[in-house]
């Protein structure tokens, strides 16, 4: 969860449950509302996340990874970023984050690539490919 977030939690759930509490009290109709970051916040939640999770590779930066490099072993992190991102965000600490971007932060363009990051990489996963499960097993716990 973004640090400012959460140090303001407090705060933000009692203007939640008192803006909740107006609109039944003025319309009679209840409603659910929740915290859902600005777009910026997700691209730097996103970014912390796969600079922790790069940490357990060696030799490698988020900028290798962002860049236009079509190494075999950069595009196979890449899959697995990807992977991540889908599968850890939806989690109740985390917002819900586009595929859209998911590409944006990590550059490998829109959703449609990500889609494609994400199938071959499990594709692979199904298949234990020896050089992908080189990559994928230091960061297996990234998917709890």
């Amino acid at each position: 969860m973004n640090p400012n977030i959460k140090a303001n939690l407090p705060f933000i759930n009692h203007v939640i449950s008192n803006a909740q509490d107006d609109i039944k009290a003025q319309t009679g109709i209840q409603v659910v509302l929740y915290i859902r970051p600005h777009h910026m916040m997700l691209e730097d939640l996103i970014n912390q996340l796969f600079l922790n999770v790069i940490s357990n590779w060696e030799d490698v930066s988020l900028d290798d990874i962002k860049s236009d490099n079509r190494k075999t072993d950069i595009v196979t992190m890449r899959k697995i970023l990807c992977m991540i991102a889908k599968y850890k965000f939806p989690k109740k600490d985390y917002p819900k984050a586009g595929l859209k971007t998911i590409g944006e932060v990590i550059g490998i363009g829109d959703h449609a690539s990500v889609i494609h990051h994400i199938n071959t990489g499990l594709d692979l996963l199904s298949i234990q490919d020896e050089k992908f499960m080189k990559y994928y097993n230091p960061v297996k716990d990234f998917f709890l």
